[in-house]
C-alpha cells in the first residue's frame, strides 16, 4: 500500500500530480466523500470523477492534473520525487 502523496499530490490551488496509473483510461477513480450529518454521523457518498470532484470542493472552474513521469509507464512509477518533465533552460 502507497500513501496518497506518492500517488497525488497539490501542487498549486489548481494543479495536482497524479500517478497515471491510479485512474482508469477513461480518467475514473473510486472517490468516497465523507461529511458528517445533522446528527453527527458521517454521510458516505461515492464519486468517481477526480475532476469534477476536485473542481466542485475547491470551488474552481478547472483543475490540471499533471502525470508523473509524462505518462511512461517505466518512469512513471520512479518519478514522484520530480513529476514534471522539465524541458532544458
Amino acid at each position: 500500500m502507497m500513501h496518497l502523496d506518492t500517488v497525488f499530490t497539490m501542487i498549486n490551488y489548481d494543479q495536482f500530480t497524479v500517478h497515471p496509473f491510479i485512474l482508469s483510461k477513461s480518467g475514473k477513480i473510486d472517490i468516497y466523500v465523507l461529511q458528517p450529518d445533522k446528527n453527527g454521523d458521517v454521510k458516505i457518498k461515492t464519486k468517481n470523477d477526480l475532476v469534477e470532484v476536485l473542481k466542485e470542493y475547491l470551488h474552481l472552474s478547472e483543475i490540471d492534473l499533471i502525470p508523473t513521469g509524462g505518462a511512461d509507464p517505466i518512469d512513471a512509477p520512479r518519478c514522484m520525487s520530480c513529476p514534471l518533465v522539465r524541458e532544458d533552460l
